[in-house]
């Protein structure tokens, strides 16, 4: 090899390997980063979507509180008719 009985040529290749390594490890991080950035969207748009459906469910809820007391009054008045 070249480099091998040159030792500016030895320095010179170490660094360029190291080098590349720094550069390696800075692009895993920033794409470890990259990757916990969307997790953190995903699960806030996961959470912001079960806050939705709370508020839908509360709604339904409530929607269906109010027929049921509405059948029930209508179940009293055509009882009250009958016996009229």
């Amino acid at each position: 090899m070249i480099a091998q009985n040159n030792e500016s040529m030895t320095s010179a290749a170490e660094s360029i390997f190291l080098s590349n390594q720094d550069y390696n490890i800075r692009k895993v991080i920033r794409e470890r980063q990259e990757h916990e950035r969307y997790i953190e969207r995903i699960k806030a748009e996961r959470d912001e979507a079960l806050a939705e459906n709370a508020t839908k469910q509360a709604k339904l809820d409530a929607a269906l509180k109010t027929i049921t007391e509405l059948q029930a009054q209508l179940k009293e008045s055509q009882e009250q008719n009958k016996k009229d």
